[in-house]
């Protein structure tokens, strides 16, 4: 019975020892220890980590790739403004502005007394008739008759109306004037009619004057 009883004692001292499980069913299980194993969830986590780290990176890396390129554009765009190309003399060529600048440019012709019918000043009417009482005397060129109207210190634009509109045939004019030198000198035919050039008649008055008094 001692033998019993000792050994008794010896296997709870050792049972005491032992880690005991909880109970279950009012049972106890003696649990042996177990050899710890890797937990499932720390693989994860560290791969999901590596995962960010990844990300980061990339995304640290990406603004200097978009400067680059942005930098990249804004260099072609300014070399493309300033090539040839872009500054073509296209829409400055002398084709272009040729036809376009005499319709906008084009000066209006100045209205005379004539064309409007407007009535004549003082100094118009008073220069129409000392023309024409000039007229009565002796024969004169368009231009004579101006710059012996310009004489009498009209203006050159009221002498100029008056001998636009003194009616006169300026070749008939001519005739009278060569006949009038033939009154009381001689000439040549080419003598003549430089001498009625000489007094403004134009060439074709000129020749016609000599014509029409036989030379």
């Amino acid at each position: 019975m001692a033998e019993d009883d000792a050994s008794k004692t010896q296997v709870a001292e050792h049972a005491e020892g032992m880690p005991v499980a909880p109970e279950t069913n009012g049972s106890i299980n003696h649990m042996s220890p177990k050899k710890p194993k890797r937990s499932v969830g720390k693989i994860v986590a560290i791969a999901f980590a590596v995962f960010i780290a990844i990300g980061v990176i990339g995304q640290l890396t990406k603004p200097s790739s978009t400067s680059t390129s942005a930098a990249t554009t804004t260099a072609a765009t300014s070399a493309a403004a300033s090539s040839p190309a872009a500054s073509s003399p296209a829409a400055s060529s002398p084709a272009a502005t040729s036809e376009a600048a005499p319709a906008a440019s084009a000066p209006a012709a100045a209205a005379s007394p004539e064309s409007t019918g407007s009535t004549p000043t003082k100094a118009q009417s008073n220069a129409l008739n000392k023309a024409q009482t000039y007229l009565n005397v002796m024969a004169f060129s368009h231009d004579g008759l101006i710059d012996q109207l310009e004489y009498d210190k009209f203006s050159e634009e009221d002498a100029t109306w008056a001998a636009d509109n003194c009616g006169a045939d300026w070749n008939e004019q001519a005739a009278k004037k060569a006949e009038s030198y033939l009154n009381f000198s001689s000439f040549s035919h080419d003598g003549l009619v430089d001498q009625l050039e000489y007094d403004k008649f134009t060439p074709d008055e000129a020749e016609y004057g000599v014509t029409q008094v036989g030379l």
